[in-house]
């Protein structure tokens, strides 16, 4: 298992000036990281993809955005649980992470004063679930649930696995890229997982560029799949890590030949510090379908979204005046299967886009 990196102090070649700009941005949005994930960065190159998933950077302190961009609080059922699709229970059971990506859209949970909405009282959610027929599938959040023990992580899902009804659970993780190591030497989960057999375990996992599939992640993945795990990437398109169809082309044939299903693209949301991550939709768009065009059918799978407090949206298509967005996932009845037009002027500015958008879907 890899060592947990905290001080900035063990980031190579930072001159004084850097380390104070750092230490700045440390004070509102905490550094951690990987001794596995470091092994990984090409630390030769200032503008290494995989350099700048991981350290801080100045433009994070830039102002404008929301610690909840998709409020996330409104969805709130009981603490740490929440219901915002009929058919969907997400539980906050991971309480921290291996490291801290500086995108995250969640980071309100990671600050110095960190906003405490975990954990779940599980037996309470289970009530919630068998009180609630509509709901059939889980999402285990957080934070990372790898993060837990196998035993802590498998009690849980059993837990949940012995519901009626209940027909996938699924486990969202950046693990396998932080410290695939901490899957490879946890027998007690892969026995646990390879033991269900009623309900479909997913892991969600998050690989945002292909040299983070190294050797150990791959590994790691072949012992889940060997326990019936099927496994899907979701990734954000993130401003200098991923944000060319030369790149995602790669990462799409490198997780297909993994055995891994592209699942989803994410637009990086309005968050707080966020915005010198962010690739305008217009532009992402463009990347993904280039990408996409150049790969098989297995490889482009995954569906560019744009999650918003409404629901999550299908971007799928571009005419002359505008970027065609449909919901994938409506948080109301009202907006299932609806279709939503922006006009390309919009879609070109992220932060000009949210701010008109949002009155859009409303």
């Amino acid at each position: 298992m890899s060592e947990s990196i905290t001080d900035i102090k063990a980031i190579p070649g930072l001159n004084p000036e850097e380390t104070e700009i750092i230490q700045r941005v440390t004070e509102f949005y905490p550094f951690r990281a990987t001794s596995h994930y470091f092994s990984l960065v090409d630390w030769e190159n200032p503008h290494d993809p995989l350099r700048r998933v991981v350290v801080p950077d100045a433009g994070e302190l830039e102002s404008g955005g929301s610690l909840d961009p998709s409020r996330e609080k409104s969805f709130y059922v009981l603490p740490g649980m929440q219901h915002k699709y009929s058919d969907t229970a997400l539980l906050l059971v991971g309480r921290q992470c291996a490291g801290y990506c500086r995108y995250c859209f969640r980071k309100r949970l990671f600050l110095r004063r960190g906003i405490n909405e975990y954990p779940p009282n599980i037996n309470s959610c289970i009530d919630y679930i068998r009180d609630h027929p509509e709901i059939r599938n889980i999402l285990l959040t957080g934070g990372d649930p790898l993060t837990l023990s196998g035993e802590q992580l498998m009690e849980i899902i059993r837990k949940i696995t012995e519901l009626p009804r209940i027909e996938a659970v699924r486990i969202g993780t950046r693990m396998l890229s932080w410290d695939p190591g901490r899957v490879i030497a946890d027998r007690l989960l892969l026995q646990g997982l390879s033991e269900l057999s009623d309900v479909q375990i997913y892991i969600m996992t998050h690989f945002t560029h292909s040299r983070e599939l190294c050797v150990e992640a791959l590994e790691a993945i072949r012992l889940l799949k060997r326990c019936g795990v099927v496994i899907c990437n979701q990734t954000p398109i993130i401003r200098g890590v991923n944000d060319s169809a030369d790149t995602l082309e790669n990462l799409f044939n490198n997780l297909v030949s993994a055995g891994v299903s592209p699942y989803y693209m994410f637009q990086i949301r309005p968050t707080v510090g966020n915005s010198i991550y962010a690739v305008p939709p217009l532009e992402a768009y463009m990347i993904i379908r280039e990408a996409q065009c150049r790969c098989s059918g297995l490889a482009a799978r995954a569906r560019y979204i744009i999650s918003h407090y409404t629901g999550k949206l299908h971007v799928c298509g571009l005419t002359d005046e505008h970027l065609v967005m449909v919901y994938h996932r409506a948080a109301f009845p009202k907006d299932r299967g609806r279709t939503i037009l922006v006009k390309r002027s919009l879609a070109n500015n992220s932060v000009e886009f949210f701010r008109i958008g949002s009155d859009l879907l409303r």
